[in-house]
C-alpha cells in the first residue's frame, strides 16, 4: 500500500522526531484513508437497484443524444463510457432511508476492505469523508455515472449529497449524513452547505437563532461536522472586484515557483545535518572504549591446564563502573547512529530572492482592464 510506504518514509525522515520522544511509550498509530464521491456511488447504486440502467458503449456514444462527449478516441468499441437510466430512484441527501442506507453501506464496506490489508507498525486504519479540493480533480479524471453525474465534472465535496440532488432542504441533508456510522470514518464526516442570509431570517438575531437551531437539529441526528457558508452571490462577485475589502476570505490555489534560472523550483544550499550526529557517535564511542579499558584493567584472567578461563576482580568497584560506562555509551552511540540515518538533509534558501509563481489552478488576482 502506498500509505504504508508514506508512513515508513515519514518515520525515517520525520522532522517531528524529537516531539515523538514526549509521547507515552505506547503510541496510538492510525493509517488515514479518505473517500471522495460518496454521493455519486450511493446514487448510482440506487439507480441500479430501483430504476433501469443501460450501458452506453464507446461505439454508440457519438450517435446517442446527450452522450456525444463521452466518446473516447482510440478506445475499444466495447468500452462502457456512459449510462442511460430510466425511471425514478431515491437520492442520498433527502432523509430517504432507501438511499441513505446504501451510502452507509458504501462507507462501511470500503472501511472493511481497508482493514483486511496489512498495515505498517500495527496502525489502526481510519477513514475520512471530508471537504477537500480533491473532489474537483477526481471529477475531471472520471467518466459518467448511472446517477446522471456527467463526465469530467466535480464530485460533491465530503459527505455532501450530489450537487442539486438534495431537494428537501438543509435539515434532511444533515439527517442523511448523520446516518453514516462514525466508527467507519473516525477521521471525520463533513457536510458543507451554502445559504443566503435572507434564507435564515429577516435580521441578524433571527438568523443566528435559526442557524443555531439547524445545527442543534443536525447534531441531534448524528451529524458530526458541518460547514455552513452564509453569503450572497453578489458578495463573492464584489470580493473578486475588491479583494482588499475581504481579508478574511481564503481562496485555494495550486501552482509552483520558478527560480532565477528559469527552472521549476528554487535552488538552495544542501546542508547535511547528519554529520553532527555521526561526530557525536564517534565521541561517545571513545567513552565506551574508555569504560571497556577500565573494566579490563580491574580484572585478572587465568587459564587452567584444561583451557578453562576464569576471571578475578582486583577492584570490583572499578570493574562495575567500567562495565556500566561501556554499556551506557554503547546505547548512546547506537542512538546517534540511528538518528543520523533518520535525519533528512535540509535545503537552505536565502531570503529576498525573486521568484515567479505559476498558478496551475488559478484565481483572478486583478482585472487588467481596470488598472
Amino acid at each position: 500500500m502506498a500509505l504504508n510506504i508514506i508512513h515508513y518514509m515519514h518515520d525515517k525522515y520525520a522532522y517531528e522526531s524529537i516531539e515523538m520522544a514526549l509521547h507515552d511509550k505506547e503510541v496510538y498509530r492510525t493509517l488515514g484513508c479518505g473517500m471522495s464521491g460518496l454521493s455519486i456511488a450511493a446514487d448510482s447504486l440506487s439507480a441500479c437497484k430501483y430504476a433501469k440502467v443501460y450501458p452506453i458503449y464507446n461505439k454508440d456514444a457519438k450517435t446517442t443524444p446527450g452522450h456525444e462527449d463521452e466518446y473516447v478516441e482510440g478506445a475499444d468499441d466495447d468500452l462502457i463510457v456512459g449510462y442511460r437510466t430510466e425511471g425514478e430512484f431515491p437520492l442520498y441527501g433527502n432523509d430517504d432511508d432507501r438511499a441513505d442506507e446504501i451510502a452507509k453501506w458504501v462507507v462501511s464496506t470500503v472501511m472493511g476492505q481497508v482493514k483486511r490489508l496489512p498495515v505498517y507498525r500495527g496502525a489502526v486504519p481510519t477513514q475520512s469523508i471530508l471537504t477537500i479540493t480533491s473532489n474537483v480533480e477526481y471529477g475531471k479524471a472520471t467518466g459518467a455515472f448511472p446517477s446522471g453525474h456527467k463526465k469530467g465534472t466535480p464530485y460533491a465535496p465530503g459527505a455532501n449529497p450530489e450537487n442539486g440532488m438534495d431537494s428537501h432542504g438543509m435539515l434532511p441533508s444533515m439527517f442523511s449524513v448523520g446516518k453514516i456510522d462514525y466508527n467507519d470514518a473516525l477521521d471525520g464526516i463533513s457536510l458543507t452547505n451554502t445559504i443566503t442570509p435572507d434564507g435564515l431570517g429577516r435580521d441578524e438575531d433571527e438568523r443566528i437563532g435559526n442557524l443555531v437551531g439547524i445545527l442543534d437539529a443536525g447534531n441531534g441526528h448524528g451529524l458530526y461536522h458541518a460547514n455552513i457558508n452564509v453569503l450572497r452571490k453578489e458578495q463573492l462577485e464584489d470580493a473578486v472586484e475588491h479583494p482588499e475589502k475581504y481579508p478574511h476570505l481564503t481562496v485555494r490555489v495550486s501552482g509552483y515557483a520558478v527560480g532565477e534560472d528559469g527552472k521549476v523550483g528554487v535552488r538552495g544550499k544542501l546542508v547535511t545535518r547528519s554529520g553532527q550526529a555521526i561526530a557525536s557517535a564517534l565521541s561517545v564511542g571513545l567513552l565506551s572504549g574508555l569504560g571497556e579499558s577500565i573494566t579490563r584493567s580491574s580484572e585478572e584472567v587465568t587459564t587452567s591446564i584444561t583451557g578453562t578461563q576464569s576471571k578475578r576482580y582486583k577492584n570490583a568497584w572499578m570493574s562495575g563502573m567500567g562495565e556500566g560506562l561501556s554499556d551506557s555509551m554503547d546505547r548512546i552511540t547506537d542512538y546517534y547512529l540511528r538518528l543520523a540515518d533518520r535525519i533528512f538533509p535540509v535545503l537552505e534558501v536565502d531570503a529576498g530572492r525573486p521568484v515567479d509563481l505559476v498558478f496551475s489552478q488559478g484565481v483572478l488576482l486583478a482585472d487588467p482592464s481596470k488598472r
